[in-house]
Protein backbone atom coordinates (compact mmCIF):
# COMPACT_ATOMS: atom_id res chain seq x y z
CA UNK A 1 0.00 0.00 0.00
CA UNK A 2 1.36 3.40 -0.95
CA UNK A 3 2.22 5.79 1.90
CA UNK A 4 0.45 9.14 1.92
CA UNK A 5 2.04 12.35 3.31
CA UNK A 6 -0.05 12.38 6.47
CA UNK A 7 0.64 8.68 7.22
CA UNK A 8 3.87 9.66 8.97
CA UNK A 9 2.10 11.98 11.44
CA UNK A 10 0.30 10.34 14.38
CA UNK A 11 -3.44 10.93 14.64
CA UNK A 12 -3.08 13.20 17.68
CA UNK A 13 -0.58 15.28 15.67
CA UNK A 14 -3.04 15.72 12.80
CA UNK A 15 -5.70 16.73 15.34
CA UNK A 16 -3.37 19.27 17.01
CA UNK A 17 -2.34 20.72 13.63
CA UNK A 18 -5.96 21.05 12.56
CA UNK A 19 -7.00 22.76 15.80
CA UNK A 20 -4.00 25.10 15.59
CA UNK A 21 -4.75 25.97 11.95
CA UNK A 22 -8.41 26.67 12.69
CA UNK A 23 -7.45 28.80 15.72
CA UNK A 24 -5.04 30.85 13.57
CA UNK A 25 -7.73 31.41 10.93
CA UNK A 26 -10.29 32.48 13.53
CA UNK A 27 -7.79 34.86 15.11
CA UNK A 28 -6.86 36.30 11.70
CA UNK A 29 -10.55 36.83 10.90
CA UNK A 30 -11.11 38.53 14.25
CA UNK A 31 -8.15 40.88 13.70
CA UNK A 32 -9.27 41.70 10.15
CA UNK A 33 -12.81 42.38 11.36
CA UNK A 34 -11.55 44.62 14.17
CA UNK A 35 -9.42 46.58 11.70
CA UNK A 36 -12.36 46.97 9.33
CA UNK A 37 -14.65 48.18 12.12
CA UNK A 38 -12.11 50.82 13.14
CA UNK A 39 -12.02 52.17 9.59
CA UNK A 40 -15.78 52.39 9.15
CA UNK A 41 -17.73 52.95 12.35
CA UNK A 42 -20.99 53.75 10.61
CA UNK A 43 -21.36 50.46 8.66
CA UNK A 44 -23.57 47.88 10.34
CA UNK A 45 -22.85 44.18 9.76
CA UNK A 46 -26.28 42.80 8.93
CA UNK A 47 -24.76 40.08 6.74
CA UNK A 48 -22.99 38.37 9.67
CA UNK A 49 -26.09 36.33 10.52
CA UNK A 50 -26.39 35.18 6.93
CA UNK A 51 -22.73 34.19 6.83
CA UNK A 52 -23.05 32.24 10.08
CA UNK A 53 -26.12 30.46 8.73
CA UNK A 54 -24.38 29.61 5.47
CA UNK A 55 -21.29 28.38 7.33
CA UNK A 56 -23.37 26.18 9.62
CA UNK A 57 -25.26 24.82 6.62
CA UNK A 58 -21.97 23.97 4.90
CA UNK A 59 -20.71 22.32 8.10
CA UNK A 60 -23.89 20.23 8.35
CA UNK A 61 -23.50 19.16 4.72
CA UNK A 62 -19.85 18.17 5.27
CA UNK A 63 -20.75 16.18 8.40
CA UNK A 64 -23.58 14.37 6.64
CA UNK A 65 -21.31 13.54 3.70
CA UNK A 66 -18.53 12.30 5.99
CA UNK A 67 -20.83 10.14 8.10
CA UNK A 68 -22.42 8.75 4.95
CA UNK A 69 -19.03 7.70 3.60
CA UNK A 70 -18.04 6.15 6.94
CA UNK A 71 -21.30 4.21 7.17
CA UNK A 72 -20.91 2.90 3.62
CA UNK A 73 -17.34 1.80 4.31
CA UNK A 74 -18.44 0.08 7.53
CA UNK A 75 -21.26 -1.74 5.73
CA UNK A 76 -18.91 -2.87 2.94
CA UNK A 77 -16.33 -4.20 5.41
CA UNK A 78 -19.03 -5.96 7.40
CA UNK A 79 -20.36 -7.62 4.25
CA UNK A 80 -16.85 -8.76 3.30
CA UNK A 81 -16.34 -10.27 6.76
CA UNK A 82 -19.59 -12.22 6.38
CA UNK A 83 -18.63 -13.39 2.89
CA UNK A 84 -15.20 -14.49 4.12
CA UNK A 85 -16.73 -16.38 7.06
CA UNK A 86 -19.11 -18.16 4.68
CA UNK A 87 -16.26 -19.04 2.31
CA UNK A 88 -14.19 -20.47 5.18
CA UNK A 89 -17.20 -22.47 6.34
CA UNK A 90 -17.72 -23.81 2.80
CA UNK A 91 -14.08 -24.86 2.55
CA UNK A 92 -14.24 -26.50 5.99
CA UNK A 93 -17.40 -28.44 5.14
CA UNK A 94 -16.11 -29.48 1.71
CA UNK A 95 -12.94 -30.78 3.36
CA UNK A 96 -15.13 -33.60 4.79
CA UNK A 97 -15.48 -34.96 1.27
CA UNK A 98 -11.74 -35.07 0.58
CA UNK A 99 -9.49 -38.13 0.95
CA UNK A 100 -8.47 -38.89 4.55
CA UNK A 101 -4.75 -38.08 4.13
CA UNK A 102 -5.57 -34.42 3.32
CA UNK A 103 -8.74 -33.91 5.37
CA UNK A 104 -7.23 -33.55 8.86
CA UNK A 105 -4.42 -31.22 7.75
CA UNK A 106 -6.76 -28.99 5.74
CA UNK A 107 -9.23 -28.70 8.62
CA UNK A 108 -6.36 -27.85 10.98
CA UNK A 109 -5.11 -25.17 8.58
CA UNK A 110 -8.58 -23.67 8.30
CA UNK A 111 -8.89 -23.54 12.11
CA UNK A 112 -5.46 -21.83 12.28
CA UNK A 113 -6.58 -19.38 9.61
CA UNK A 114 -9.71 -18.45 11.57
CA UNK A 115 -7.67 -18.09 14.77
CA UNK A 116 -5.22 -15.75 13.03
CA UNK A 117 -7.99 -13.68 11.42
CA UNK A 118 -9.80 -13.20 14.74
CA UNK A 119 -6.90 -12.92 17.20
CA UNK A 120 -5.23 -9.58 16.42
CA UNK A 121 -6.44 -6.67 18.45
CA UNK A 122 -4.33 -3.65 17.55
CA UNK A 123 -3.11 -1.78 14.50
CA UNK A 124 0.49 -2.83 15.11
CA UNK A 125 -0.46 -6.52 14.86
CA UNK A 126 -2.27 -6.20 11.53
CA UNK A 127 0.76 -6.68 9.28
CA UNK A 128 1.92 -9.71 11.27
CA UNK A 129 -1.56 -11.27 11.15
CA UNK A 130 -1.81 -10.66 7.41
CA UNK A 131 1.56 -12.31 6.82
CA UNK A 132 0.59 -15.33 8.95
CA UNK A 133 -2.79 -15.70 7.25
CA UNK A 134 -1.17 -15.53 3.81
CA UNK A 135 1.29 -18.24 4.86
CA UNK A 136 -1.62 -20.47 5.89
CA UNK A 137 -3.31 -19.67 2.57
CA UNK A 138 -0.20 -20.84 0.73
CA UNK A 139 -0.23 -24.12 2.64
CA UNK A 140 -3.95 -24.56 1.89
CA UNK A 141 -3.34 -23.82 -1.76
CA UNK A 142 -0.50 -26.37 -1.92
CA UNK A 143 -2.92 -29.00 -0.58
CA UNK A 144 -5.49 -27.93 -3.17
CA UNK A 145 -2.89 -28.24 -5.95
CA UNK A 146 -1.82 -31.67 -4.73
CA UNK A 147 -5.45 -32.81 -4.61
CA UNK A 148 -6.07 -31.41 -8.09
CA UNK A 149 -3.10 -33.34 -9.45
CA UNK A 150 -4.08 -36.57 -7.65
CA UNK A 151 -7.75 -36.36 -8.68
CA UNK A 152 -7.93 -34.22 -11.84
CA UNK A 153 -11.50 -35.26 -12.76
CA UNK A 154 -13.06 -35.06 -9.29
CA UNK A 155 -16.00 -32.68 -8.90
CA UNK A 156 -15.53 -32.69 -5.11
CA UNK A 157 -11.92 -31.58 -5.44
CA UNK A 158 -12.97 -28.89 -7.92
CA UNK A 159 -15.54 -27.56 -5.43
CA UNK A 160 -12.93 -27.55 -2.66
CA UNK A 161 -10.43 -25.70 -4.86
CA UNK A 162 -13.14 -23.15 -5.70
CA UNK A 163 -13.89 -22.57 -2.02
CA UNK A 164 -10.18 -22.15 -1.15
CA UNK A 165 -9.84 -19.73 -4.07
CA UNK A 166 -12.82 -17.76 -2.73
CA UNK A 167 -11.20 -17.58 0.73
CA UNK A 168 -8.02 -16.18 -0.84
CA UNK A 169 -9.96 -13.70 -3.01
CA UNK A 170 -11.99 -12.37 -0.08
CA UNK A 171 -8.85 -12.00 2.01
CA UNK A 172 -7.37 -9.90 -0.80
CA UNK A 173 -10.50 -7.73 -0.97
CA UNK A 174 -10.45 -7.12 2.79
CA UNK A 175 -6.76 -6.28 2.87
Amino acid sequence: MEQQPLDFIPMWGVFALTIGFVFLLVEAGFLLGAARRKRSEDVKDASVGQMVGATLGLLAFMLAFTFGMAATRYDNRRALVMEEANAIQDAYLRADLLPQQHRAEIRSLLRQYVEIRTSWSGAEQVHEAIAKSEAVQQRLWSHAVALGQEHPNSVVVALFITSVNEVVDLHTKRV
